[in-house]
């Protein structure tokens, strides 16, 4: 599809339009409340039973959210989020609620584009968490941390934090956020309902939106590696090896974890115990990108898509694309979807890693793919696209 055909078919729809017959038929809409699906970060949806290996070669172009265009700023689109039929969706101004079926714009928040990075968002309970760091100071960056009504858009509270909101997660009722400026690395917990500070911890670093069973993995920085209660700051153990945590498995059970030799590691999350670990799947500074569902780990690592067994970390299947590298992976309806760096999103069977298309199908696609609801949403940091069967 080319940008100017989906540009002058999608201008009326970044306002919003009425549903069409197919969508007044739509499945029940399921959830995405989080970047990677849950606070598992396991970008993983176990309830799609819509788009399966059967059609997901098939779909076709639904509708677009085109955001505004701006001349300079800090925001672009990013992968929604969405609870209850309503999606959010971060644009060059602000973000915006919109039905996650039909596209239509429900409410809008403008933002001083000038003063603030994208936001990141999440679905807490009838909340709307926004976590805003501020664009353009490299030394002292802060965040505005702000929850508005899901339903109206209204303010509900807001706190602003000394330090940038690198990574969020929503968790047993409350908002857990890290990030660090010249000063230090710091994580803060904040109750959901009032906004108000539970504890805050320094010299200690939040890798990723990561919470198991409420359980955090904090990164010491050179002094080991600690996991607390995320609602006290209890500390329940620690260790001497530096983890870069990545996701968790979706029963809470195992963090999955890189290090500094660019091995992947599976960590029981009660007692911090090694399971297994593996090489040749994270990044060399401990990275990795991932998705998990409840038999198996995907991998994203260069040109490679790969699978392995979350129990005990044995590769399944091998997959490597040689036009570029690909971008973080998703699970759904047991099917993995994976970007390819400035290409196109390639689609395969979880079970085989055997392609689904005949042909590629949907192009120009930036960051992760969300699969809710039996649509396909994806982002070129500009235009959202939505797929159905």
């Amino acid at each position: 599809m080319s940008t100017l055909f989906r540009a002058l078919l999608v201008g009326a729809l970044a306002v919003g339009f009425a549903p069409s017959v197919e969508a007044a038929h739509a499945a029940p809409a399921s959830e995405w409340t989080q970047d990677g699906y849950g606070p598992g970060n396991t970008n993983a949806n176990p309830h799609e039973r819509t788009i399966t290996t059967r059609n997901a070669g098939k779909l076709r172009y639904g509708w677009s959210v085109l955001s505004p265009v701006t001349r300079s700023g800090c925001m672009a689109q990013s992968p929604p989020v969405m609870a209850g039929r309503r999606m959010f969706l971060p644009d060059a101004n602000g973000f915006a609620a919109y039905d996650s079926v039909t596209g239509e714009r429900l409410w809008r928040r403008t933002l001083r584009i000038f003063d603030y990075e994208t936001p990141k968002l999440a679905v807490a309970g009838n909340l709307l968490v926004s976590a805003m760091n501020t664009c353009g100071s490299v030394s002292d960056p802060d965040v505005e941390l702000t929850a508005y009504d899901a339903a109206t858009g209204a303010t509900r509270w807001s706190v602003k934090r000394d330090a940038p909101a690198y990574h969020m997660v929503v968790d047993r009722a409350v908002i857990a956020v890290g990030g660090g400026d010249a000063g230090e690395d710091r994580v803060s917990v904040y109750r959901r309902s009032d906004g108000a500070l539970l504890w805050s911890r320094a010299e200690v670093e939040l890798t990723a939106d990561v919470s198991a069973n409420g359980r955090l993995l904090l990164s010491r920085k050179g002094k080991g590696s600690v996991a607390v209660d995320i609602v006290t700051g209890r500390e329940l153990w620690s260790t001497k090896a530096q983890w870069i945590v990545a996701a968790a498995d979706p029963a809470g059970e195992r963090f999955i974890v890189g290090d500094a030799t660019g091995k992947l590691f599976a960590l029981a999350a009660k007692d911090g115990n090694t399971l297994w670990s593996v090489g040749g799947v994270a990044r060399e500074d401990g990275t990795a990108s991932l998705a998990v569902d409840g038999t198996r780990i995907y991998a994203a690592r260069d040109t490679h898509l790969i699978a392995l067994n979350v129990k005990d970390g044995k590769k399944i299947w091998d997959q490597e694309f040689l036009s570029a590298p690909l971008g973080r992976p998703t699970v759904a309806g047991g099917v993995v979807y994976a970007p390819i760096e400035n290409g196109w999103l390639v689609m395969r069977d979880a079970r085989d890693g055997k392609d689904l298309e005949d042909l590629p199908m949907v192009g120009d696609v930036h960051e992760h793919a969300v699969v809710a609801s039996g649509r396909l949403y994806v982002t070129n940091g500009r235009v959202l696209d939505v797929f159905v069967p």
